[in-house]
């Protein structure tokens, strides 16, 4: 009864005021409740699009790494273009190592083409020759300025003294052909 009797007692002017603040305050909690919860979307999208920036930024230090090794592989391939055969780059890389007394003796592959490409191999036999020099061989061709790939490799060790090996290597020339 208390409540009806202060409504009774209240002019119509303090009523609009009392509604007006209620009002203002309903519309205010909402305006806040919406405010939040669109901050609270944004938040989320904004993360997926960090985790995006993330993946797109090791995928371009990907791309970045790939293409690095593409570029040099392709400045080896154009090095070669229009001359050196396999079997004189065998004997210059067998010059710098000191092994050309030890070659027994060079056989040509042959090779292909296909697109631009164009290979061209020599089977190598090296007798007499320790595991240091082989490996340094390995290395002399793998850093070669021109595009070298082994294709077959062999490598048998002396009945005479255990610690050389007889080697057998197969090595292709890749070049890139005149388009």
């Amino acid at each position: 009864m208390r409540v009806r009797e202060m409504i009774r007692d209240l002019d119509r002017r303090k009523v609009y005021i009392y509604l007006s603040g209620l009002l203002i305050a309903v519309v205010v909690i909402w305006l806040i409740t919406f405010l939040f919860a669109r901050y609270g979307r944004l938040e989320r999208l904004s993360a997926a699009k960090r985790g995006e920036l993330n993946t797109f930024n090791s995928l371009r230090e990907e791309y970045l790494r790939s293409k690095r090794v593409v570029d040099g592989l392709d400045r080896r391939l154009l090095s070669t273009k229009g001359g050196g055969s396999p079997m004189t780059i065998m004997e210059e890389i067998g010059r710098r190592l000191r092994l050309s007394d030890r070659i027994a003796g060079f056989r040509p592959i042959k090779g292909k083409t296909m697109q631009n490409y164009r290979e061209r191999g020599v089977e190598v036999q090296i007798d007499g020759i320790d595991i240091n020099e082989v490996v340094n061989l390995l290395y002399t061709i793998d850093r070669y300025n021109a595009l070298l790939l082994v294709k077959d490799f062999t490598m048998k060790s002396r009945f005479d003294n255990p610690d050389l090996f007889d080697i057998s290597i197969n090595i292709v020339l890749v070049s890139k052909t005149s388009e």
